[in-house]
């Protein structure tokens, strides 16, 4: 009686929730039913795609004929215009026969041409709920968690932006879904230590850098990861380099083709330029007074203007100036000086692709230079940025349980010796505190976690509810050994 009261209890907290999120899904499209404009990032993806359909060239630029560039990663544009091409009122179409260019801001010119666009982030937002609930059912059998990790995925408000113009084409749902699916692949993997499932998760490690570059600095950590993995599971060594060395040519193979073709026309053996302008930001963010440094806490909660207690607070227990410098419009602020600070004049370069090339190397240089400045404050400002990335919902507290209950199960996963488990929450561990490392951690770079994180909060939610040693999280690490 005790243990169906407590499950009662944490299925009603659940529903709660749900409800919660359903309301914050409705306040999201009602905020952005009026964004209809094509800007910054979004804008550069627009262009990378109707480039590569109307003309195959990998390029930003909205003139004709369009000049090849690296200032973003290829693999959601080449998706894009993949699927669109085969739209016959989008094939072939240049980014002037779509769109009305108004200086730094694009419009659709017909209401039509936007359909096949919001279908798409559709398609993309079930297939992160179906992919979710289904390892959730997997993992612990349970319908009534299966279906509420489909819902709370589905009514997610961070994709539901991604059904406006505003950010049709942003990679966030693409990165996400490739996220998700790496990191379960990583647990089949681990799970099953082959060489081909080592092989395949290694090629989507490759995807998933040629949609953020980033996440190629997760190659050497989890080649560490593997081989450690292999010999705890008592793997033999020579077996153990072999599925080790699977892994690394699977990434090689889907990454190394773009790297050389910048390499030949950037002279830049990288994924991207734009990395140097993120650190060369963290380090301005490292010059916090003590007064910003916990408004910073405040400041960061929930994300939104719209999170009106954690502002009451802000207001109640700070000065306007404590927060100044932490927003990111304020042209003094630190953010704007990151930005400045690592332009291509402060750089002394010109303007053209190589050039920015050779720009995003100094700033690279310089921004790594400036973490090494001051380290233990770097490591102080850490905390905050941890706490800024844990806001992944409009709601701070919602936010920060799920990071709690994912955690939990992290920690439960290694003390139970539950490798396969623990494989699964490793690209997510890796990612949160990687950003909160090396980058001001806005929310857009935890938007790829939150799949993971409902699934470890409907594992853990489940465990406690069921009281079954059947299910959740004792017998987890055997759940595919069951098929």
């Amino acid at each position: 009686m005790k243990a169906l009261s407590s499950g009662l209890i944490i299925k009603t907290i659940v529903a709660a929730a749900l409800f919660m999120q359903l309301g914050l899904c409705a306040l999201s499209h009602y905020s952005w039913r009026n964004d209809n404009e094509v800007a910054t990032d979004n804008k550069s993806y627009a262009c990378y795609t109707f480039n590569l359909m109307s003309a195959g060239v990998f390029s930003h630029e909205t003139e004709s004929p369009p000049a090849a560039s690296m200032r973003r990663a290829p693999a959601y544009p080449v998706y894009l215009a993949m699927v669109m091409s085969l739209v016959p009122g989008l094939r072939g179409q240049s980014i002037n026969d779509i769109f009305i260019v108004d200086g730094e801001m694009m419009y659709f010119r017909r209401k039509a041409d936007m359909i096949p666009f919001f279908i798409n982030s559709l398609v993309l937002i079930i297939a992160l709920a179906a992919l979710s609930a289904g390892v959730v059912w997997k993992l612990c059998e349970s319908r009534y968690y299966t279906v509420a990790a489909f819902l709370f995925v589905l009514l997610e408000p961070s994709w539901h932006r991604h059904l406006h113009p505003t950010a049709f084409f942003r990679n966030d749902l693409f990165a996400t879904l490739l996220f998700t699916i790496f990191s379960l692949l990583l647990y089949k993997a681990v799970n099953r230590p082959r060489f081909l499932p080592f092989l395949v998760a290694g090629m989507f490690l490759g995807l998933l850098a040629l949609t953020r570059a980033v996440f190629l600095y997760f190659l050497p950590p989890l080649l560490v990861f593997i081989f450690i993995q292999m010999l705890l599971v008592r793997i033999p060594i020579k077996r153990n380099i072999t599925i080790t060395l699977f892994f690394l040519a699977g990434c090689c193979i889907v990454v190394m083709p773009w790297m050389f073709r910048n390499a030949r026309l950037f002279d830049y053996m990288k994924i991207r330029t734009g990395g140097g302008t993120v650190l060369g930001i963290r380090a301005n963010y490292n010059m916090m007074t003590t007064k910003e440094y916990f408004a910073s806490f405040l400041y960061w909660s929930g994300n939104t203007e719209r999170a009106y207690f954690s502002r009451f607070l802000l207001h109640t227990m700070f000065d306007e100036k404590d927060y100044a410098m932490l927003r990111r419009d304020n042209p003094d602020g630190y953010y704007q000086r990151g930005m400045a600070g690592f332009s291509l004049e402060k750089q002394g370069v010109e303007g053209d692709e190589k050039d920015e090339a050779l720009c995003d190397e100094k700033q690279i240089g310089g921004g790594v230079g400036s973490l090494l400045t001051h380290p233990f404050r770097h490591l102080l400002v850490t905390v905050p940025m941890m706490w800024r990335g844990m806001q992944v919902s409009k709601v701070p507290l919602f936010g920060v349980a799920l990071f709690c209950l994912f955690f939990l199960l992290a920690a439960a996963a290694v003390l139970r010796r539950q490798w396969a488990l623990f494989a699964l929450l490793v690209p997510a561990i890796f990612s949160f505190f990687m950003h909160s490392l090396l980058t001001h951690n806005i929310t857009r770079y935890s938007m790829p976690v939150i799949p993971v994180l409902f699934i470890a909060a409907m594992i853990v939610l489940c465990q406690w509810s069921e009281k079954n040693k059947d299910r959740g999280v004792d017998n987890i690490s055997d759940s595919f050994r069951r098929d």
